[in-house]
């Protein structure tokens, strides 16, 4: 049996939580079911936020197992799904390589994935070890010749990694740390595995931006934690390391970029304090303030499904499609209850969701070229954060294709 476990204290300082946002139930947002698993009924868990009043982490109020959510069904998101993800990894590596001035003898990449990013790496530096909690994903890195080993990262899994390569020079962790269950021991890892002067480089959505867009479809069981940077200070700083320099970087709609080390010599980030009190001022420590953010959010599902209803009404055999077939795109159409009695199809680049179906709502996925099967059809970008390049794609294909706006 599938469980999830229910929490009432922060998971960085244990102080009591403020639940703040309930969007129902939902399933994994990463799963893509497959044509032979479709008479089975995948794990659905309440999907509720919790708020820490005292350090400003926002965090799952059920925690689902982290082995369950990457291996019960084949894990289909990968770093180079796209132009614009590969084009960020490019960047990033070639920002962190500028900023360690000495010669990197390990890199290692906790959430490595299909391991695109470390393969940036791999040139420049003496060696590379990826950690994924994904049998899939760390099968398909290993492929590419990039050693990756199939476990999630915690302090237990420092020590193995230190032991047998030795300590990290830098370490890496993209959009995973938000995944851990226990940020903590996650980042007493990092910091156990580092050289003394070692450096520690990582995104997470911020939710800051999750917040001023109401993109609450950022929200999902695979991201258990949600951070602001006042969080980020009191997880780095608990377990004794020093944030250099924070970044808002586009990738996600919107990430935060954490450069720290665990030597505390090194200055402070420069406009650490300054971003906190634009928290501050936003309300992001206030329970009243989601309060709002959850009724604008209900407002504007009720708004689009008004449209769409009358959009239906009139042209009755129209078809419709999702573009995007992400986790953020799965979160949307369960709370705004978009099943296949609604939606045609999605599409996607990915071959790791093509010809599989959305969790819940069992909306079946195909590539953009589905676009020219339909003369009459009309498109729903639930990938936001890399719209206009999806609708200058799908133009691309059917230049009849009309867009309704979520």
């Amino acid at each position: 049996m599938n469980k999830s476990e229910t929490t009432y204290t922060c998971l960085v300082d244990g102080s009591k939580l403020t639940e703040i946002i309930d969007l129902g139930l939902h399933a994994f947002a990463d799963t893509f079911v497959s044509k032979h698993q479709l008479e089975m009924l995948e794990p659905i868990f309440p999907l509720v936020c919790m708020l820490c009043e005292k350090c400003g982490l926002v965090q799952l109020k059920y925690i689902t197992r982290d082995f369950d959510r990457y291996n019960l069904y084949e894990y289909s998101y990968t770093s180079s799904n796209s132009n614009f993800s590969r084009s960020h990894w490019n960047g990033f590596a070639a920002e962190a390589l500028e900023r360690t001035k000495r010669r990197i003898q390990l890199v290692v990449e906790i959430g490595s994935n299909d391991g695109y990013l470390l393969q940036q790496f791999k040139p420049h530096v003496g060696r590379v070890i990826g950690v994924d909690s994904s049998e899939e994903m760390a099968r398909i890195a290993n492929t590419q010749d990039i050693e990756t080993l199939h476990t999630s990262f915690d302090l237990n899994c420092s020590n193995q990694i230190k032991k047998k390569f030795g300590p990290a020079d830098l370490v890496v962790a993209n959009n995973v740390l938000n995944h851990s269950n226990d940020p903590v021991d996650f980042i007493d890892g990092v910091n156990n595995l580092l050289v003394d002067d070692g450096v520690f480089i990582f995104e997470v959505p911020y939710w800051r931006d999750t917040v001023a867009s109401l993109h609450f479809d950022q929200i999902y069981h695979e991201h258990v934690t949600y951070f602001t940077v006042r969080s980020v200070e009191a997880l780095t700083n608990k377990c004794g390391m020093r944030i250099q320099e924070l970044q808002i970087v586009d990738y996600h709609g919107g990430s935060l970029r954490v450069t720290a080390t665990k030597n505390q010599a090194h200055g402070q980030s420069s406009n650490l304090v300054q971003l906190i009190i634009e928290q501050e001022e936003l309300g992001l420590f206030d329970p009243q303030m989601y309060s709002d953010y959850f009724v604008r959010i209900k407002e504007k599902r009720s708004q689009f499904l008004l449209k769409m209803h009358e959009f239906i009404c009139e042209n009755p055999y129209v078809k419709i499609a999702g573009v995007g077939a992400a986790a953020k795109a799965n979160t949307l159409l369960t709370f705004y209850g978009l099943n296949h009695s609604y939606i045609d199809y999605l599409t996607d680049a990915s071959t790791h969701k093509i010809g599989k179906y959305t969790p819940f709502t069992r909306i079946p996925i195909f590539s953009d070229n589905e676009f020219s099967n339909h003369s009459d059809v009309a498109a729903i970008v639930l990938s936001w954060n890399i719209g206009e390049t999806l609708r200058r794609s799908v133009l691309s294909i059917n230049q009849n294709v009309r867009f309704l706006e979520l």
